[in-house]
């Protein structure tokens, strides 16, 4: 039988039923085959609590299995948490075509069925399906967007979506500058009616820039 040499440190200390090991317990220099260890352990050490902790030590459990994230299909057909059927529409986004349950005064107030703002429980959808973390959201266009690492009051999608001019390059962030349309529009629904996708991070940080703009205005008044 061969051994692969970058193994055999592995199996000399890790692998090997033969290999000597050294005595668990504090202040005991022995050193002996794995066979031997629990009879000295019995016999020198003692008593039985002891001697399981010791070999827990010297031989722990190897490590839980670390389980992969649930997958979810981007494109089949879903069935959203108010039990109506959704589908894919021309933005990416999931919509039911189900009355959206809030005004948003840009859409004519139903679920898609192609485009535009969706209701809660297909904008659930749009984040499970895409395994999207906590600060991160889609927008009414269907593109992902964040807040900007510089510029931390706006959100951004990242998109070269706006017109060029001397303040804007025409893309929306990603750090700072202007934000585009349905980012801004996202910025607002995220702390009304989507409320319950903001993260809490990105809850409290604009809350204190929201009052920290009252106490100007008091001032300038």
């Amino acid at each position: 039988m061969s051994v692969i040499c970058e193994n055999l440190l592995d199996h000399k200390y890790k692998k090997c039923s033969k290999r000597l090991v050294s005595c668990p317990i504090t202040g005991c220099d022995m050193e002996l085959g794995i066979p031997f260890l629990s009879l000295h352990l019995e016999d020198i050490h003692g008593p039985v609590e002891d001697i399981f902790q010791a070999l827990i030590t010297t031989f722990p459990p190897d490590p839980p299995a670390r389980q992969a994230p649930e997958f979810m299909d981007p494109i089949e057909t879903k069935q959203n948490r108010n039990g109506n059927y959704a589908r894919l529409g021309s933005t990416g986004k999931f919509y039911c075509g189900a009355s959206l349950g809030f005004s948003c005064h840009c859409c004519n107030g139903l679920c898609g069925p192609t485009n535009g703002c969706n209701c809660a429980a297909c904008y659930e959808l749009d984040l499970k399906s895409r395994q999207l973390p906590p600060g991160y959201y889609v927008n009414k266009s269907g593109a992902v967007c964040r807040k900007g690492t510089i510029v931390r009051s706006k959100l951004y999608c990242g998109r070269k979506v706006m017109q060029v001019n001397r303040r804007c390059d025409g893309w929306c962030g990603d750090d700072n500058g202007p934000e585009c349309g349905e980012c801004t529009l996202m910025h607002l629904q995220i702390q009304t009616c989507y409320r319950e996708f903001c993260s809490e991070e990105d809850w409290e940080e604009w809350a204190e820039i929201r009052d920290r703009g009252r106490g100007n205005n008091c001032r300038q008044q």
